[in-house]
């Protein structure tokens, strides 16, 4: 076979797209040879077909994928999810010594590189080196928002006291965080918040600016294995040298950067054990997050007051962690949950409240609050929450379904939510159609979407929705899990066929119903 032309036997050694001049002239050789197949000598004709074969790669349409469609082709196959991973980033490592242009995709495709995602534990620590792989890998995210993830497993050199967490509070990692790349989040994740607490104040001795990188993360994600214990306010501290025990914070928290965003994640507590220990979050703080994420099972009184300060808060998340809920028996925390079921808790700017891990008692906050704006609101109840139920048949008829659904009904009434209210989602919980259909008809008339999850009731509910155009809005209906004995599918599909004939009263059709059934 006739050796290709310079320019283009290169370009077989590469995945690098022909120019447009040189992509015209390796058509035209197509033609030619295609014209001369036939009039070729038998024994030319193979090297003729091996020729072509070599310029149809050439212009083959996958060498000129855009840059952008194969950086999305690589985020696929790493999965967004988990691409900040340890064994992630090794992989997108490896792309990237395919070829030149799978390089230049990957370097273009800023969000692969925006996630840091590490974990120390045993006797590792956070090193210097570790500090110039995080930012060597972050810079390469160019304008996109950064996040750095860390878990700090419990290791050799952590026992929880005051001054031993090495593994973690490191100067070098307080000195990523103050002077390294920008970092819109950070995750922390930790056997003990010792280690927390060390870090701030490593961070502190880094002389933080207004301009520096810890000032500007705005979300702070904090999950700890241990209960929290505050030593730097704790009467038995041990002091650094250089710091005077008047300019310690009342709360390591008035330390933070001005975040919105704040996840907090705590240790289910022993029965009643909770007041000996103080988790002080301050006013000023709570008062400015948007999005406020809680796990823990605090006595009531202690989440409520920390609501009571979340005036901005548009997204609230509560997660109780399974535990019934928890009520001091002493005279303060009575007065306090008086005055709050008198005055309420009103959340002027919360849009999506989700509550998790509850059984039916955790009903009992919507209580205390008010959420005029709210459009979202999805009610988690504890996966067990359903077995209970069905061994306490008393507790089922006499608490739930006629106690614990007003709190919903009345939560929404007396928040004057019910014209925003278009997402609404439940799971795990044995409630009755009887209970149901109300509470969807008269407090949920505009939902866009519904979703029931793992819920026991019978599905003749759908045949008496069937009737008129109640929910008349609604586009999206997801059922999962819902395999018992009283439930039955074909209930569901003629009530979204009814639909098709129904009317609004001003004569409009009810807009299309898409069902979303995973069992």
């Amino acid at each position: 076979m006739d050796e290709l032309p310079p320019a283009f036997a290169q370009l077989l050694r590469t995945n690098d797209p022909p120019e447009p001049s040189q992509l015209e002239a390796i058509r035209r050789e197509i033609r030619i040879l295609d014209a001369n197949d036939e009039l070729e000598a038998p024994n030319s004709i193979q090297q003729m077909k091996q020729k072509r074969q070599a310029y149809a790669f050439l212009s083959a349409p996958i060498r000129r994928v855009p840059l952008d469609i194969v950086g999305e082709i690589l985020a696929a196959a790493i999965q967004d999810s988990t691409i900040g991973k340890a064994e992630n980033r090794k992989e997108l490592i490896r792309l990237c010594l395919v070829c030149r242009t799978w390089r230049e995709a990957a370097l273009a495709t800023h969000r692969l590189w925006a996630t840091f995602d590490v974990t120390v534990n045993g006797l590792s620590t956070w090193t210097h080196s570790l500090s110039h792989s995080a930012e060597n890998w972050l810079n390469r995210s160019g304008t996109v928002s950064k996040t750095l993830k860390i878990m700090a497993l419990k290791g050799h050199f952590c026992g929880g006291r005051h001054n031993e967490c090495a593994h973690l509070a490191t100067p070098a990692l307080a000195k990523l965080l103050v002077l390294g790349p920008p970092i819109a989040e950070l995750s922390l994740r930790s056997s003990y918040s010792s280690c927390f607490v060390q870090l701030i104040r490593q961070v502190r001795r880094m002389k933080v600016t207004d301009n520096g990188s810890w000032s500007g993360i705005r979300t702070l994600k904090l999950a700890l294995h241990t209960i929290w214990d505050e030593f730097p306010i704790g009467q038995n501290a041990t002091l650094d040298m250089d710091e005077d025990i008047d300019t310690l914070p009342t709360s390591i928290f008035q330390h933070l950067p001005h975040i919105t965003s704040f996840h907090l994640e705590l240790p289910s507590m022993p029965d009643g054990e909770d007041e000996e220990f103080g988790l002080v979050i301050p006013e000023e703080l709570l008062a400015r997050l948007t999005d406020f994420s809680l796990v823990c099972d605090w006595e009531v009184t202690k989440v409520l007051t920390a609501l009571k300060s979340c005036q901005a808060v548009e997204k609230l998340t509560l997660n109780l962690l399974e535990s019934d809920v928890y009520t001091s028996s002493g005279a303060e925390s009575t007065k306090i949950l008086g005055d709050m079921l008198e005055t309420n808790i009103i959340l002027p700017k919360l849009r999506a409240l989700h509550m998790w891990g509850m059984y039916a008692d955790g009903l009992e906050y919507l209580r205390y609050l008010q959420a005029p704006c709210l459009d979202t609101l999805h009610l988690h109840f504890a996966e067990s929450n359903l077995t209970q139920i069905v061994l306490d048949e008393i507790w089922s008829d006499a608490e739930f379904e006629f106690r614990r659904p007003r709190y919903i009904e009345e939560f929404i009434r007396r928040s004057g939510c019910k014209p925003n209210l278009r997402d609404l989602r439940i799971s795990n919980l044995h409630i009755s159609a009887k209970v149901l259909r109300p509470l969807l008809i008269k407090e949920c008339p505009l939902l866009r979407r519904l979703t029931l999850e793992s819920l026991d009731f019978n599905s003749k509910l759908f045949l008496k929705l069937q009737a008129d155009p109640v929910l008349p809005f609604l586009q999206t209906l997801v059922l999962r899990d819902m395999l018992h004995d009283g439930f039955d599918f074909d209930h569901v599909r003629a009530f979204a066929d009814g639909r098709k004939l129904l009317r609004n009263a001003d004569g409009s059709m009810l807009p299309p119903l898409h069902i979303v059934l995973d069992d």
